[in-house]
């Protein structure tokens, strides 16, 4: 309990510190919103008298702590605020777009892990040998293409050369379950395999170093199967550094939905902060990033009490 709150603790300053500073950069965006606002409604150049009443009905009469104290003392009460552009509140627009990025969030980590761990285990089982080094060159060669070039990539071969699978766009899972899966695999796809070779060469390097302890050849000495010696004997102790990663991936895999979700027509987060931040719509995109930003503390969290449960003399150290 003690490690659960301490973890906690040093994690619930960070999620201030982000709100805080994301609030104050929002508000040396160039440019007047209230003008942005009001052009965007009128015809004819706004009045004074318009110009102050929405600034009064905004709170951008106030200094910016003061408003951020009030979206603070607001977010609290669940009320992330409403769209300055269509007055949409902007926990209705998260509710509508979060299950949309989740979906393909956890789908790419799936195909990333699927990927990564069965290519870790023959490169660090087999390290030094001929499929080791090819998997390795493989890896590195994925990890110098950018996203957005993968992406495309991946559309030209299966959208445009062999048109097995949708390039753009998204189907409701209620309304065609096949539709929907179909739709994200091109763009789960894409995020996995830039996530693999970290994943695949952090579990290659702790699996070495797991082959070379004593239990591991007294596993050998009782004539255990490689299979069995590896998923039972060698894996967890490697997945440390493994599991790591993945909750450091985080912030690796919500900016490629951004940008993935943006290549794919996709109308994920990703998409809805592209989207606010092009209308200079400030306070959705406030949400947006505290959503990212709870998001990213619970999942760090996570993985801290996935250490003590993997390992509980983690806890005992950390009490």
């Amino acid at each position: 309990m003690n490690y659960f709150k301490a973890k906690i603790l040093h994690l619930v300053p960070v999620f201030f510190l982000v709100t805080f500073a994301s609030f104050m950069m929002l508000n040396l965006l160039p440019g007047d919103l209230v003008d942005a606002i009001l052009l965007d409604e009128e015809s004819s150049v706004p009045s004074a008298a318009d110009r102050a009443a929405l600034e009064k009905e905004l709170n951008l009469d106030k200094p910016v702590i003061i408003r951020y104290f009030i979206w603070l003392g607001n977010m609290f009460q669940g009320d992330l605020g409403r769209s300055y552009i269509n007055t949409q509140p902007v926990t209705e627009a998260l509710a509508l777009r979060i299950p949309v990025s989740l979906e393909l969030m956890i789908m790419a980590q799936i195909l990333a892990i699927g990927i990564a761990v069965p290519l870790g285990l023959i490169s660090g089982y087999k390290a030094g040998q001929p499929i080791d080094r090819g998997i390795s060159a493989g890896a590195f060669a994925v990890l110098a293409v950018p996203l957005f070039i993968m992406g495309t990539v991946l559309i030209w071969i299966f959208a445009i050369w062999w048109p097995i699978l949708p390039s753009s766009g998204h189907t409701d899972f209620a309304k065609d379950a096949w539709g929907n899966i179909q739709g994200f695999i091109l763009p789960a796809l894409t995020i996995g395999l830039i996530e693999v070779p970290v994943l695949m060469r952090v579990l290659r390097t702790d699996l070495i170093s797991t082959l070379q302890e004593d239990y591991i050849a007294l596993a050998k000495s009782k004539g255990m199967s490689t299979r069995y010696i590896l998923f039972n004997h060698a894996l967890r102790p490697s997945s440390f550094t493994f599991i790591t990663i993945l909750g450091l991936q985080l912030g690796n895999l919500i900016t490629g939905s951004i940008v993935v979700e943006t290549l794919f027509s996709i109308p994920g987060v990703g998409k809805l902060l592209i989207d606010a931040v092009d209308a200079r719509d400030e306070i959705l995109v406030q949400g947006v990033i505290t959503f990212v930003a709870l998001v990213y503390v619970g999942v760090n969290l996570l993985v801290d009490l996935m250490y003590a449960v993997l390992d509980p003399r983690v806890a005992a150290r950390g009490a």
